[in-house]
């Protein structure tokens, strides 16, 4: 798979990097701006000869160079377990003096996930201002 879908024809490369150390720019390439934080940025197409250089199979691969190991945390069942009613509102599951954690089952789209919204508030700073 990785041979049919990576290739050097479908590859972008990003490069970040002060501008005196921007690696095999063309001479006189032009810069431009993004319009939101006036970032520069240049855009070229990759080299033929730097394209086929990277298909040459003659050439070693570095070591350690390797996919990751599947996840043994996804999944091999994306299904619910037993369809459920939702819940009207959400139950305090845990309620002590340093956390409060509440759930609610929401079964809109028949598929599972997990939302986590955290709120951080430092007692100290709110009684000294």
């Amino acid at each position: 798979v990785i041979d049919q879908c990576f290739t050097t024809k479908n590859l972008r490369i990003h490069i970040i990097a002060p501008e005196n150390e921007q690696p095999g720019l063309a001479d006189g390439t032009v810069w431009k701006e993004e319009e939101w934080y006036g970032t520069k940025f240049c855009w070229q197409p990759i080299g033929d000869d730097l394209s086929q250089s990277w298909c040459d199979k003659s050439v070693p691969c570095q070591a350690g160079l390797h996919l990751p190991l599947p996840n043994p945390y996804c999944p091999e069942s994306w299904s619910l377990k037993a369809p459920q009613e939702e819940a009207a509102a959400p139950n305090k599951v845990i309620d002590s003096a340093t956390i409060q954690c509440w759930h609610v089952l929401d079964c809109s789209f028949g598929a599972p996930k997990a939302a986590c919204h955290m709120q951080l508030t430092n007692f100290v700073c709110e009684a000294s201002a």
